[in-house]
């Protein structure tokens, strides 16, 4: 029976947790997200041109080997 409370305390425990760690760190929808190089506010075509240089980037060093 102690194992049986256990479990459930240390589940209700972990469910808490998540709770409070989706509710605390979410921006306001009014608050853009910035780049950390520039201040810049983050938008998807600056997104989609990291993602390309990242796999270019990817593709040329597996070229190397």
């Amino acid at each position: 029976m102690l194992r049986t409370y256990a479990v459930l305390s240390i589940f209700g425990l972990l469910a808490l947790g998540l709770v409070i760690g989706l509710n605390s760190g979410t921006p306001a929808v009014s608050e853009p997200t910035m780049q950390a190089r520039n201040g810049e506010p983050l938008t998807l075509e600056a997104v989609q041109k990291d993602v390309v240089w990242h796999r270019d980037t990817a593709r040329k060093l597996r070229e190397l080997d």
